[in-house]
């Protein structure tokens, strides 16, 4: 009804307030029946802004308590232990942004990722995150439910980012996603027992690569599994999130 309005803008607000004295505030774009602001963008702005938004890349803090009794399998307890958790990680972008968030939800609903997305996050990786010590080799977060879409992808970023590649972890559960549980116990538990790890090179940082990140819980179990079979410090990268407030 606001977008449609004809007459004055602020009137219109504050009738629906149920402001008794509206007065036409001879201020809007309807009362001066022109623009407040030009409507002109130039297109070395556009291009500036998509620049920008592509190189918004945030950061991915690994969980740090569990909730009691969530990991009767695992064994995990309260405060994990800060020599098994993950460093300090990036997402790329969050699902439905400008830039590359659109392309990561399309690409996600037809379970193939374009190259696109893969010189991305080699771009991201090798330009400007800096990873001390850095990573040696490169792994990922499966899953059963599309087997090859993840690990295609991270396979793509090791090669671009001259790594190798290794399918060190594997999924033994077919668990709920993770967007289906609605409280820590749930997204915990959720994920005790779901995963295995082997083949893991003694000692050697690591790259653990995620396509979608909803609360992080996923990223730092399998993290903390990378480093309790001999792993070194374990640097976990999304492409995407679709969690507001990670």
């Amino acid at each position: 009804e606001y977008i449609n309005h004809k007459g004055c803008q602020m009137q219109f607000l504050a009738a629906k307030l149920d402001d008794p004295a509206t007065v036409p505030c001879g201020k809007c774009s309807n009362c001066r029946r022109s623009p407040v602001i030009s409507e002109e963008c130039p297109s070395h702005m556009v291009e500036e802004a998509l620049r920008f938004l592509k190189l918004s890349e945030f950061e991915l803090h690994p969980k740090k308590q569990v909730a009691q009794g969530s990991f009767p399998i695992y064994g995990f307890r309260g405060n994990l232990k800060k020599d098994l958790l993950p460093e300090t990680g990036r997402i790329l972008c969050r699902v439905g942004d400008i830039a590359w968030g659109e392309m990561a939800l399309e690409d996600i609903r037809v379970k193939r990722f374009r190259d696109e997305l893969v010189d991305a996050m080699v771009d991201m990786v090798s330009k400007r995150w800096v990873m001390d010590p850095a990573p040696t080799w490169v792994t990922c977060v499966p899953s059963l439910r599309n087997p090859r879409l993840v690990s295609d992808f991270a396979g793509k970023v090791a090669q671009g980012l001259g790594l190798p590649f290794s399918e060190s972890v594997i999924k033994v559960r077919n668990n709920e996603p993770q967007s289906l549980q609605h409280n820590r116990f749930h997204l915990c538990n959720n994920l005790d027992g779901a995963f295995e790890v082997s083949n893991v090179k003694t000692g050697a940082p690591v790259l653990l690569i995620d396509d979608l990140v909803h609360s992080g819980w996923t990223i730092t179990v399998v993290s903390i599994l990378l480093r309790r079979q001999g792993s070194g410090p374990v640097w976990p990268l999304a492409l995407t999130t679709d969690n507001n407030s990670i």
